[in-house]
């Protein structure tokens, strides 16, 4: 990871990994809408093709509601 990130410090889309503990403190105040925070890929609960976006597997995305 410590290589992508320093080809992604060179281009004008930054990225930073981080943890699924360190998204989760994003979302402090919030209450996490269903499914929760889970891999963007299985958001709708539909198959995806995963030759398609195979790094969408390791994205974890989430909604939430202001507590």
């Amino acid at each position: 990871m410590a290589q992508k990130e320093e080809i992604f410090a060179q281009s004008n889309a930054p990225v930073s990994y981080r943890s699924r503990a360190e998204i989760l403190r994003m979302f402090d105040g919030f209450s996490l809408v269903e499914p929760g925070l889970i891999a963007v890929t299985q958001w709708h609960g539909e198959e995806v093709d995963r030759n398609l976006d195979a790094a969408g597997q390791w994205w974890l995305g989430g909604v939430g509601r202001r507590a």
